[in-house]
């Protein structure tokens, strides 16, 4: 019974925090309104001429933004700094940025710490496309989950950057909270020595925002107001699973254009369907209970291509197996995507033929992007699934940009 207990709870809050991550006011729009944001095509074509004429792009970047000035991400298997952390012995490896564990051993966070503080580490082609967004007069905001600097030594201005997990601008006593000189217990720091305060001889921490912490002023303060009149959306090398930035994403408004420079789809960029709540918690408990659970799979269901001149589009298939979960249509490939063969969506135009000479002919232009397994219309989201680098010179490509590298 406790078990089912648990079960029932982490399922309750796992579907809480699905439908949190998708409640994006997309619901309200009709499909033509839909069509409007990017002309019916959710590509990165489509995008640059939304980004051409936007005034206010906000940009999310996460720690894969800066991968590739030498700054390991959090949770990349084998190279992340989550699994390099097992030396210390860590309850688990985000106990590193807790209160409780800086006070039981400030020697594994100030080893890090030691590492990842600015001035090591040049900004990436990544930080760059920032900075020219800046430069363009586009750029509103770059909102960051990063503690290296780099938007900032790349060029970004200060006004323009909002640190979400703080940085290392400014140092604290955590217990009586007061400020202590930067570059003092930077030099403490260098030394392999454990910073305390002048006050109370408290242990000192840079500003990084710790689990548990309140978040910046500045992203309190500006996040509602720069979301609410973004024109346009560029999140960056992020797995958005940290909350709250990893909401951001949806607090764009629905007729607002999202682009993913990233290694693997996230967040909306991966159908709400594609996510199992029952299969995800049952995984858990069965974890924590030592037992394998035999209903957890990891099929995903991928946003396919349609093209509506010849009628071939994604079936939107209500049909479910015994185990609750819906069925795949069959696909086959066209380019790097796949488009589902399968008959039109009802309500959907089909092209004229012989058989058919009472429909009225509509060829568009356009291919839209439906999920493979429920027919969902992507009309906002466009994806370049690849490191983040590489994406920040195509999109500068398209745009025409000249991107140093």
């Amino acid at each position: 019974q406790v078990l089912k207990n648990s079960l029932e709870g982490v399922r309750a809050s796992m579907e809480a925090e699905h439908n949190a991550m998708y409640e994006d006011g997309s619901e309200n729009l009709s499909d033509d309104q839909k069509r409007a944001v990017l002309g019916g095509s959710a590509n990165l074509e489509a995008f640059c001429k939304v980004l051409g004429n936007a005034k206010s792009v906000v940009v999310l970047v996460g720690a894969g933004c800066s991968t590739s000035a030498g700054i390991p991400d959090f949770r990349t298997p084998g190279t992340g700094l989550y699994d390099n952390l097992q030396k210390y012995k860590l309850p688990t490896p985000e106990s590193l940025f807790t209160l409780d564990q800086l006070r039981r051993d400030p020697k594994p966070f100030n080893t890090v710490a030691r590492e990842m503080w600015p001035g090591k580490h040049s900004p990436t082609v990544a930080h760059k496309l920032i900075a020219l967004l800046h430069k363009q007069k586009k750029l509103l905001r770059c909102y960051t989950q990063n503690i290296d600097g780099l938007e900032r030594l790349a060029g970004v201005p200060d006004d323009k950057v909002v640190e979400a997990h703080g940085s290392f601008h400014s140092a604290h006593c955590i217990d009586c909270k007061e400020e202590e000189n930067i570059q003092q217990v930077r030099s403490v720091v260098e030394k392999g020595e454990i910073p305390s305060c002048r006050h109370c001889g408290g242990i000192v921490k840079p500003d990084i925002v710790f689990f548990g912490e309140d978040l910046p002023a500045d992203f309190r303060d500006m996040h509602k107001q720069d979301l609410e009149a973004a024109d346009a959306l560029v999140v960056i090398g992020t797995s958005l699973k940290v909350k709250p930035f990893s909401l951001l994403v949806n607090m764009v408004k629905p007729t607002v254009p999202r682009l993913l420079l990233n290694r693997e789809p996230v967040g909306p960029w991966v159908c709400t369907c594609n996510f199992s709540a029952s299969a995800m918690a049952e995984a858990q408990v069965s974890e924590i209970s030592g037992q394998k659970s035999s209903s957890h799979r990891s099929t995903l269901p991928t946003l396919q291509e349609s093209d509506e001149a010849t009628g071939k589009t994604a079936k939107a298939n209500s049909a479910t197996s015994k185990q609750g979960r819906p069925k795949l249509s069959k696909t086959r490939s066209v380019g790097n995507m796949k488009t589902a063969s399968s008959k039109p969506i009802p309500g959907n135009p089909v092209s004229r033929s012989a058989s058919s000479a009472n429909l009225t002919t509509h060829k568009p232009k356009a291919k839209e992007i439906r999920c493979s397994q429920c027919g969902r219309l992507n009309y906002r989201d466009v994806c370049l699934l690849m490191d983040c680098d590489e994406g920040a010179k195509r999109l500068a490509a398209n745009m025409k940009w000249t991107l140093s590298a």
